[in-house]
């Protein structure tokens, strides 16, 4: 947020789209799932309405250097602002930054729309005859963002190299079926047929994730008073309190006191049966519960687990209903070692990263990913798939050089992930 910074809201469209968003059964930001509000017509009106906005500044005396899209809700922009409304003079030496932060299928492309919808949005069918905005006989609305802006990025320099590459990959989900995926999602010829240049710039972090800031924000609120209990070593204090001047010597000692909290915690609020001990070392898992965070990887590493160290999972996530089923089913089955919620609240984010030793995210692709970037801030090592933003940041660890952040694995298969989790394990074992 900066001083003096203006937030302009779209309203007024003549279905009443964005009066519905955020009512009942329709999200804030409906996608090509949802069936509540026709999204293709909503979200043309909406990049409509956002440069009717620009025309009312140039007529106020003000013309935007930049437009900058995110993903495929505003692929119309580019497409109106540079190839069909020569007229609007106040875009003539406006540039169009379109950002991709996922592109692997059609729901994340706004790839399923007919021809007809172009003439909603005021733009003539030939470009969907000419090919510039079809994909797979759609209209797609990323494709348009990407073939029509002056400048496209994505949200980390490994990402950039997938969606380009066309590189097909495959892993075995849950029932034994095998399936194939692009991180491209299809538009890997896009690139080179169009002569984008893109590039890659990683996302960063809020600096609210630092380990001297523990205890401070609203997410608090549901621990806060349980941590001034006997629960937790704060002598009375707020946790904020507690963790004031958290850095070295003492940092450390601070992360098993929480870690302690945690294994407690998740005793009495999930009714695990965690052996409270600084020495088990704890996997954390906090993600959306979706089959591209790896999740069939977990299901099946998790059942099959037979490493003989001591370990507690601690899976914090939401989404998708089948996977709540079966790690429910296996919290209950195994209470000893795995904690499962799909309640946030459980543990805000920062006590969950600072408790535990570890992160596990096996995504099949990442654009980015925060959760390894906001672990590492809290001295938990990330165990990653060597994909996208994972592997831009996290060094596999040598044990000989004792160089590296993190520990990875490259292929999709359940026995490398536990091969990854096993060398972590060793070394904390081996050399805490």
């Amino acid at each position: 947020y900066r001083a003096g910074q203006s937030t302009y809201l779209v309203g007024s469209d003549p279905f009443g789209y964005f009066a519905q968003v955020g009512q009942g059964d329709v999200p804030v930001y409906p996608t090509l799932e949802d069936r509540s509000v026709d999204v293709g017509e909503l979200y043309a009106f909406f990049c409509r309405a956002a440069l009717e906005l620009t025309r009312r500044f140039y007529e106020d005396g003000w013309q935007p250097d930049v437009i900058h899209c995110h993903d495929w809700p505003t692929g119309l922009v580019p497409v109106c602002a540079k190839r069909e409304l020569p007229d609007v003079v106040c875009l003539k030496d406006t540039r169009v930054v379109f950002t991709v932060h996922n592109m692997s299928d059609v729901v994340y492309q706004g790839g399923w729309f007919g021809p007809e919808l172009l003439g909603y949005a005021g733009l003539p069918k030939r470009l969907f005859h000419e090919g510039h905005v079809r994909h797979r006989g759609h209209v797609n609305f990323m494709k348009a963002g990407i073939v029509f802006s002056d400048r496209v990025n994505t949200v980390s320099e490994g990402y950039a190299r997938e969606i380009s590459s066309g590189k097909t990959e495959s892993f075995v989900t849950l029932d034994g079926t095998r399936k194939r995926f692009k991180c491209s999602g299809g538009l890997d010829r896009v690139w080179s047929r169009y002569h984008v240049n893109l590039i890659g710039i990683r996302n960063g972090i809020d600096d609210s994730y630092d380990p001297a800031r523990i205890g401070e924000g609203e997410d608090w609120q549901f621990v806060d008073e349980d941590w001034k209990s006997n629960y937790a070593p704060a002598g009375g204090q707020s946790v904020a309190g507690w963790a004031y001047g958290i850095g070295d010597p003492h940092l450390l000692r601070k992360k098993q006191d929480i870690k302690r909290y945690l294994q407690e915690r998740c005793n009495r609020v999930l009714k695990t049966r965690f052996e409270v001990s600084s020495k088990v070392p704890v996997i954390a898992v906090r993600s959306r519960l979706t089959e591209q965070k790896g999740f069939d990887l977990i299901l099946e590493g998790l059942q099959q687990w037979r490493h003989a160290w001591p370990v507690q999972f601690i899976i914090v996530a939401w989404g998708e209903k089948r996977y709540a089923r079966q790690l429910k089913k296996l919290a209950a089955t195994h209470p000893e070692w795995i904690a499962f919620s799909d309640s946030w609240k459980t543990a805000p984010e920062p006590l969950h990263y600072a408790g535990a030793d570890m992160l596990l995210m096996p995504s099949l692709f990442e654009p980015c990913g925060l959760p390894h970037m906001m672990a590492l801030r809290y001295g938990t090592i990330p165990i990653v798939r060597q994909t996208g933003g994972l592997a831009d940041v996290v060094q596999d660890f040598d044990p000989s050089s004792k160089t590296g952040n993190g520990f990875d694995f490259r292929s999709p298969k359940v026995r490398e992930m536990l091969r990854a989790i096993g060398r972590a394990l060793e070394t904390y074992y081996q050399s805490p």
